[in-house]
């Protein structure tokens, strides 16, 4: 590859890694032939082609730091740490040696370990998660929903590899590793590290896959559907194994969790588990003779709920209506529902309380417009 692999990527040489993947994801797709008009597929698919080995050089350390160094991409055009060179002291390290190494080598300090195999370790990478706002009253009555993912999947015509085959490394034969001399003054040891032209997987590229032109991967369209079952809670999350897309780096593909929040609406009820609370105002006259109210925006009743506010409740009391709250989900029955009361004399009321005030303390043994939390009262609704 003759040309400078930061300037396929479109990148400064100082680049990290994550802004070396971010500017490959952006352009492998504005440059992925299936993605382009008929006249221009030849030359996008040159430029994919590109940009992919120009990430897979980058993107592995080994291989950028020796690019770095020499210009040249290991395993091109000769490319690669030349077999036999002696280093001396001051000229650097092959395959990232150090001197535990060099302990490890006689039986002391710590041991070297062996080689590392290059490919994608077990696992799966971070999950992918998104939400969805519901209203209340899909909660209430719980909903079925679909998602629409864009995702990158292991090619299926050359299972991820890139290529529909392979051969020996001409470099290492095969096994992955490479010895080199490294001269310390005197001594001259004997170095194994892994492969750069393979990078430690013993097999180059042979014919390209069609399928995937040597990326790797396919872009998938996938529509996941789930259902919100009734009663459940913002901040519940439904996760779907594997749904994501496959990286590189891991043999899995990640997951997608769905978290479900709620919606920004004013239905005039606050939601605390399965207690549905909203507040009510009523004159004094209305606190102490009892009045039905209608409420507007419960889940349930779209015509509107009307309860029966009893004779006597006091400012700030709070009465509760059983069953009229959220479902219990798994567990089964319904919630409560609790009103709040707000109890604000008009302005007539408030100048019979200025020249009653004598009167107000012995009825109530207070002071005028001093009020308590009062009892709970188990009203019962009027209609719903």
């Amino acid at each position: 590859m003759s040309k400078d692999l930061y300037s396929v990527l479109e990148l400064e040489k100082g680049a990290d890694a994550s802004e070396i993947r971010k500017q490959y994801i952006k352009l492998s797709r504005q440059w992925h032939p299936d993605k382009v008009v008929p006249e221009k597929k030849d030359e996008a698919t040159v430029k994919f082609q590109e940009i992919s080995r120009a990430y897979e050089v980058l993107n592995d350390d080994q291989s950028r730091a020796f690019y770095d160094q020499t210009g040249q991409v290991p395993g091109e055009n000769g490319g690669g740490p030349p077999p036999g060179h002696g280093f001396g002291m001051g000229g650097g390290m092959p395959f990232g040696f150090d001197m535990g190494d060099l302990f490890g080598m006689f039986g002391g300090g710590r041991g070297g370990g062996g080689p590392q195999r290059g490919g994608r370790r077990p696992g799966k990478p971070p999950a992918r998660k998104t939400q969805i706002a519901m209203t209340l009253k899909d909660f209430y009555f719980g909903r079925t929903l679909q998602i629409h993912l864009e995702r990158q999947r292991f090619c299926g015509g050359c299972k991820g590899e890139g290529a529909l085959n392979f051969k020996s490394c001409g470099d290492c034969g095969g096994s992955g590793t490479k010895t080199q001399i490294v001269q310390m003054g005197p001594m001259i040891m004997h170095n194994q590290g892994p492969c750069m032209t393979c990078r430690g997987s013993g097999k180059t590229r042979g014919d390209s896959c069609g399928q995937c032109t040597g990326s790797k991967f396919i872009k998938q369209d996938k529509n996941l559907e789930f259902v919100v079952k009734k009663g459940m809670r913002p901040g519940d999350c439904i996760t779907f194994n594997g749904e994501s897309s496959h990286v590189e780096e891991f043999t899995e593909a990640g997951d997608v969790i769905v978290e479900v929040i709620a919606a920004d609406e004013d239905s005039g009820w606050e939601r605390a588990g399965d207690i549905l609370r909203h507040r009510v105002g009523l004159t004094l006259g209305e606190a102490l003779a009892g009045k039905v109210v209608r409420l507007d925006g419960h889940p349930a009743h779209d015509a509107g709920l009307f309860i029966q506010i009893p004779a006597g409740v006091q400012n700030r009391q709070e009465i509760v209506v059983e069953g009229l709250g959220m479902p219990r989900g798994e567990t089964g029955g319904m919630g409560d529902a609790v009103l709040v009361l707000t109890v604000m004399p008009t302005r007539e009321e408030k100048a019979v309380l200025e020249a009653n005030t004598d009167a107000l303390r012995t009825m109530f043994g207070a002071s005028a417009g001093e009020t308590g939390a009062g009892l709970i009262w188990a009203a019962k609704p009027l209609v719903y």
